[in-house]
């Protein structure tokens, strides 16, 4: 009777936790190559999403909007987050960095072979 008193009780109060979520924007790219064909620029086309959950996505890129990879909180005080995934060659590694006026910044670094593709920008909590 106890345990069915408890299980009512739990299932009447219980709360739904959101998962924790950020929107990363870029703000600056760079590629770089081993033949030369480098390049530094402004850009904003990089929107991640981050889910400790589900892992990460980019936004607006077709075949790479499902979630993939892990993502985790660091517990360190300087690296917020780490998220990485491996497909074939291709390794992707996103890192969130906090500053003391509170900003959040990352890298996303996607490397092939001879190539290493990263961007730089800001991340903002989704409000759930």
């Amino acid at each position: 009777m106890n345990k069915l008193l408890t299980t009512i009780i739990l299932l009447c109060f219980s709360v739904v936790v959101q998962a924790e979520q950020y929107l990363c924007i870029s703000e600056k790219a760079a590629y770089l190559t081993t033949v030369g064909n480098n390049d530094l620029y402004d850009t904003s086309d990089t929107r991640l999403v981050i889910d400790f959950e589900n892992g990460y996505r980019l936004l607006g890129v077709p075949g790479l909007e499902d979630y993939s990879g892990i993502c985790a909180k660091t517990g360190n005080e300087e690296t917020l987050f780490e998220c990485s995934n491996q497909v074939g060659i291709t390794l992707h590694k996103i890192t969130a960095y906090t500053s003391n006026n509170s900003t959040i910044t990352f890298t996303y670094v996607r490397q092939t072979g001879q190539m290493v593709n990263a961007r730089l920008g800001s991340c903002s909590l989704i409000d759930s």
